[in-house]
């Protein structure tokens, strides 16, 4: 799953923040500060913060069991996150297509830009 940490870290997440993210998914349960701090090689106080991050960005949530705390990942928070990222490329990619001259880039452009928009439409509907 470090396909999973660098494809986040490449949208914008901190490692320490997407190492999180994958072992919480990979673990599909909601695991402790202590658990996480143990998988990561991370400092508790370190994971810490970036957990209040995730929190509240709605990425990944609490569970109070037996005065214990756990995270868990909420999935299609990140699904939402990848789609968001999406929608952005594809816009950067017809703003740049707007601005150029070159016929021949700005085809390729506008056909990157197409694909995108089917793949977001496609997920979308799901």
């Amino acid at each position: 799953m470090k396909s999973l940490t660098s494809l986040l870290t490449f949208i914008g997440i901190p490692f320490a923040a997407a190492s999180v993210i994958t072992i919480l998914l990979r673990e599909s349960r909601p695991l402790t500060l202590r658990d996480l701090s143990e998988r990561t090689g991370y400092a508790k106080s370190h994971l810490s913060t970036h957990l209040k991050h995730l929190v509240n960005a709605g990425l990944v949530e609490v569970h109070r069991e037996k005065g214990k705390i756990r995270y868990s990942v909420r999935k299609k928070a990140i699904i939402q996150l990848l789609h968001q990222h999406l929608h952005r490329l594809h816009n950067y990619i017809q703003q740049v297509s707007d601005e150029v001259n070159d016929h021949d880039l700005r085809r390729e452009l506008d056909e990157i830009a197409h694909r995108l928009s089917q793949l977001i439409i496609r997920g979308e509907k799901r």
